[in-house]
């Protein structure tokens, strides 16, 4: 019997082949990376080429028939719906993905990814936040600034603590996903 146990116990595990026997990454997840790579520069391009008067778009009176964006009609209306939902803290999103992506293909996995991803997203909808807060008609939507889920949580908050108070809120929820994305390179905040 012992020798059965013994006999499980040191028999490999079968598992999704990650990387070859030198260590480099399998032909399935270059693919990957490659795929999510190039989905990311085209959303990047979508996002830096967006024009609020692309015909996609809902908020102007008279559209162009022409669009403007880099690519296309489905990059304007990526890009239209990335602002509409995230506002101005999608950049931050953009800017994380391409970061995270650059990582992976230079200095392998990094730990703790979909805690990481939280924090980002924590840090994107606080910025937006305040922007909505702050500068709520510096804007090229019609809905204000900050993007929906931060101009409903900005609402929300002002309606019970004021102003300030909702600045006190969205500064601690700040530092709070600062905290869970980048605990590593943290430094100002107390131990």
């Amino acid at each position: 019997m012992s020798s059965r146990s013994t006999a499980t116990k040191s028999s490999p595990r079968r598992s999704a082949k990650t990387s070859d026997n030198n260590g480099s990454p399998s032909p399935h997840i270059r693919l990957l990376w490659l795929i999510a790579a190039t989905v990311w520069a085209i959303v990047a391009a979508a996002m830096v080429s967006f024009e609020p008067s692309d015909s996609i778009s809902h908020g102007v009176a008279s559209a162009t028939p022409h669009i403007s964006n880099w690519i296309g009609p489905v990059g304007a209306a990526t890009a239209l719906v990335v602002f509409q939902v995230f506002g101005s803290g999608a950049w931050l999103i953009l800017l994380s993905i391409g970061l995270y992506l650059g990582l992976l293909a230079f200095n392998g996995p990094v730990s703790h990814t979909p805690l990481r991803a939280f924090g980002i997203l924590m840090v994107a909808v606080g910025i937006s936040a305040m922007h909505a807060l702050l500068l709520p008609d510096v804007s090229s939507m019609p809905e204000g600034a900050g993007g929906l889920i931060a101009i409903s949580g900005v609402e929300a908050l002002k309606a019970r603590f004021g102003t300030l108070g909702t600045a006190m809120w969205v500064a601690l929820f700040l530092m709070i996903g600062l905290t869970v994305a980048f605990d590593r390179w943290l430094v100002f905040v107390p131990r």
